[in-house]
């Protein structure tokens, strides 16, 4: 098996694709990794994943492709996109007919040119009509440089110094942590720098979201190009809207949260005070006391047209999409939020002019056309203005974005309304006060701190001015005057310590106890001052707080867990033979999880017995919020439980270093001691062979890394997730308990915000379980009423039988005695009779005799008498 470097080789894989077993060796193992990609040429079908792997520059790999035409009719098959030249990908052969039910195979062959991760698409055109894909997947890697020798270095973090022997970071000692290691403070030299790591990616979540990702910058946008049709050909035809199932949750809750703005903006549009004023501004122009001067022509003029266009642009792109579609009360077909093209096509199209007045034969015959887009324009761009500088004073988006880009020309509305006062109105002066008249005040002025760049990059200097804790406290919090009790900009150390104790005033009215885990009171000049262990100690109190007991809703948790129970319960029911229970041994694990929980909040208590809960489903036991998450398993398990199409249960790695050990005989024991007290070990006796154990060691590690990269490709589909946690922090050493835990309160929340479908199918196989149970218990009970009249009629019938062959035995016994006594009687009087025969006989014979002797005597004697 091949083994890959460590620390690249990331790629995203396909979340249907099926993959081998982690188990399999051997010539399955080969069978398995030689089975070619399917590309079937049908419809509703799955693009295949061609995964090349990782590649040096300038090597070469060859993966086939099964292309299968299932279809009664031949299929004309064209390459219709193809990766670019410089990507080094080269597909053979380009153009084929395949018959019906027949298959071919081509290869894709991958040269890279340059480093870095590859995704890529081919498409493939089927008799000019369907177009089928398959997803390229690679990693080119650069060559290995040479390594340098340790040397001592200094790290200055706040005022103390730290001395360290720099190592080769892609080295990494095989390590399998104990699985009842809790706090990784008490193991792990690095637990500073993991918290840091992910502290900082919390707070560029919190402090920078996503979801309405806009350019900042201004985009010039030529008028006169626009309007020939040279920039505008992508607008001709806009593609069709992805459905639900084509996009992922993350581009779907994005979708939803935009439509929640645009209902909130409406509401703001159409609420009493916009209507009345809205009112007076359309009397007023059609009164002509606010007109356009007749020597301008926003429907003639290009350069005017132009002006007014890069006025307009001067906005947020996201502020004014939201304007023009409440404004004009239709949706604009944006290719996303920062399609500036786009809102530059429909502000000369829709705004600067009118088709529905320009096509009106009435007004053309009339001459009064122009005066009719004149008018239209100037309440159109009047209403604009207004709104945007009433939305962004109500604060309409809950993020805040500046509502002018940072490199603009102007910064106010009122700026927008002079310019166009003194360019494009008569007898105007100052055109804000007339508005304001109205009922259409404009105010919003944007100040340095409104374009002020939360982001964070390190904790030590970003934190110390107090200015982004503040941001954070006023998103968590939505107190939105606390920005303006800050010093800025914050120069001074006395500023700064005024800016951080307004955070640490938020705080101490919430109930939070200022402490660091030494009992040491955390002060404003610990933060001031970048003392390391006290920052991380408020960032997670901060957290703790906000973020994972006020964030996640108790009740919502609770009643999740009391489904996924009574949910598993009915599965156990359904499934488990009567009278199993494995009572005793729950109630001693969860007895040693409520010794852990000890000193954990309420919140953190619910959020391990939801773990636990979902894990459950699979067997698993999660003990602690460190070890038991280091292989990946266990937040694998948490979104395939939800999303089984992300984290397909085949593709998740079963063998890592918490399920395999590797003893030093060199032999591979099963390590249960996470999952049971009471697991026995079966050690073969073989010579030790440390190459054996280090390949192992590697394969486990790597199937691990393949865990967490399953778990950053579905989190970055879900979206609403930072990315807290990674492969090097978390695997092969004890993963930092405050980062988990704030990790898996935004998995928690995010999972639970998008269970209406998994929670619907849920419920449908819960109701199908009760119902199947019953019918079940129902079907068994009249089984065994059957079965015991059955048995019943059974035993009668074999207790006659019996009776009856008893009886004829009995009566063949006595039969053949009766023939025995009748034989050996007969055989009596036959021997009675012999012997009287016998007797009879030998009295004739002596009769016979005696006579014969008598008459010899006599004639003896008479001879005798005669001699004599």
């Amino acid at each position: 098996m091949a083994t890959r470097r460590r620390g690249r080789g990331c790629w995203e894989r396909s979340p249907p694709e099926r993959r081998p077993p982690a188990g399999l060796r051997g010539r399955r193992a080969e069978e398995e990794a030689a089975s070619p990609a399917v590309l079937s040429l049908s419809h509703f079908r799955r693009s295949p994943f061609l995964c090349f792997g990782d590649l040096r520059l300038g090597a070469s790999r060859t993966l086939p492709l099964v292309l299968d035409n299932p279809n009664e009719e031949a299929a004309a098959v064209s390459l219709s996109r193809v990766p670019a030249a410089e990507l080094g990908f080269r597909v053979s052969p380009s153009t084929f007919v395949l018959q019906p039910k027949e298959k071919i195979v081509i290869s894709i062959t991958w040269t890279p040119l340059k480093g870095g991760r590859v995704r890529e698409i081919v498409t493939f055109l089927v008799n000019d009509i369907l177009k089928h894909q398959a997803i390229l997947l690679g990693n080119a890697e650069e060559q290995k440089k040479k390594k340098v020798p340790p040397i001592i270095y200094f790290v200055i973090w706040g005022s103390f110094c730290i001395t360290c022997l720099s190592v080769d970071i892609k080295s990494c000692i095989p390590r399998h942590p104990m699985p009842f290691a809790a706090k990784n403070v008490f193991y792990d030299e690095r637990w500073k720098e993991k918290q840091e790591q992910g502290f900082t990616w919390w707070l560029n979540f919190i402090l920078t979201p996503d979801d309405f990702t806009v350019k900042t910058s201004i985009s010039e946008v030529n008028a006169t190009t626009l309007l020939l049709g040279v920039e505008s050909q992508h607008k001709i035809s806009v593609p069709r809207a992805p459905t639900k199932d084509e996009m992922s949750l993350r581009t779907y809750t994005a979708r939803c949260r935009l439509n929640r703005l645009r209902r909130a903006a409406c509401r703001l549009f159409t609420s009493e005070k916009m209507v009345k004023a809205m009112k007076k501004l359309e009397i007023e122009i059609e009164a002509k006391r606010l007109i356009v001067r007749k020597d301008r022509h926003l429907w003639k003029d290009v350069g005017e047209r132009q002006k007014v266009l890069n006025w307009l642009l001067s906005y947020n792109p996201l502020w004014l999409r939201i304007g023009l579609e409440t404004i004009y009360g239709e949706l604009i077909p944006l290719e996303d939020n920062s399609d500036v093209t786009g809102l530059a096509m429909f502000i000369l199209n829709r705004l600067l002019w009118n088709p529905d007045l320009a096509a009106d034969l009435t007004l053309q015959r009339n001459r009064c056309h122009e005066e009719a887009l004149s008018k239209f324009t100037l309440k159109k761009l009047l209403l604009l203005v207004c709104f945007l500088d009433y939305a962004k004073i109500s604060r309409l988006i809950d993020h805040d974005p500046c509502l002018f880009c940072k490199d603009a020309e102007f910064k106010a509305s009122k700026e927008i309304l002079l310019a166009f006062s003194r360019d494009f109105l008569g007898g105007e002066g100052d055109l804000s006060r007339h508005l304001s008249l109205l009922g259409l005040p404009v105010n919003h002025v944007q100040t340095p701190f409104d374009e002020f760049d939360f982001a964070v990059t390190n904790l030590a200097v970003d934190l110390q001015c107090g200015v982004r804790l503040v941001r954070i406290m006023e998103l968590l919090t939505r107190n939105w005057n606390l920005s303006k009790k800050l010093r800025i900009p914050a120069i001074s150390r006395l500023q700064k310590m005024h800016n951080v104790d307004i955070v640490l005033q938020i705080l101490k009215s919430q109930g939070i106890q200022l402490n660091d885990e030494h009992g040491n009171a955390i002060l404003s000049k610990d933060i001031v001052d970048r003392h390391r262990e006290k920052t991380l100690a408020l960032l997670w109190k901060i957290a703790l707080a906000f973020q994972v007991n006020i964030s996640l809703n108790v009740d919502q948790l609770k009643e999740e867990i009391d489904f996924l129970k009574h949910t598993q319960t009915m599965k156990r029911a359904v499934s488990a033979p009567p009278g199993c229970s494995d009572g005793r041994v729950n109630q001693e694990k969860d007895r040693r999880r409520s010794a852990y929980l000890e000193q954990h909040s309420e919140s953190t208590k619910l959020l391990m017995d939801w773990v636990n809960v979902v894990c459950d489903f699979y067997n698993k036991k999660v003990e602690n919020f460190t070890v038991s998450f280091s292989d990946g398993r266990v937040l694998c398990y948490l979104i395939h439980h939800y999303h089984p199409c992300y984290v397909p249960f085949d593709a998740i790695c079963q063998r890592t270093t918490q399920t395999v050990e590797c003893a030093q005989t060199g032999s591979v024991v099963l390590n249960s001691s996470s999952e049971s007290d009471e697991s026995s070990l079966d050690l073969s006796l073989r010579a030790f062979d440390h190459e054996n154990t280090s390949e192992l060691y590697k394969e486990l590690l790597e199937n691990e890394k393949k865990n967490f990269q399953l778990v950053r490709s579905a989190v970055r589909d879900l979206g609403g997730i930072p990315a807290m946690i990674q492969h090097s922090d978390m695997s092969n050493t004890i993963p930092d308990e405050k980062v988990v835990i704030t990790y898996l309160s935004f998995l928690c929340a995010r999972l639970l915000d998008l269970r209406k479908e998994t929670r619907a199918a849920r419920l449908i196989q819960t109701a199908w379980r009760k119902h199947k149970l019953r019918e079940d218990r129902k079907r068994h009970q009249e089984r065994d009423k059957a079965a015991r009249i059955i048995q019943s009629a059974v035993i009668n019938f074999l207790t006659k039988r019996r009776f009856e062959k008893e009886i004829n035995a009995a009566l063949l016994i006595q039969k053949h005695w009766r023939g025995l006594l009748a034989k050996r009687q007969l055989l009596m009087l036959k021997k009675e009779k012999l012997e009287k025969v016998q007797n009879k006989s030998a009295s004739v014979i002596q009769r016979c005799g005696a006579h014969i002797i008598s008459c010899q005597l006599k004639d003896k004697n008479k001879t005798t008498v005669d001699t004599w």
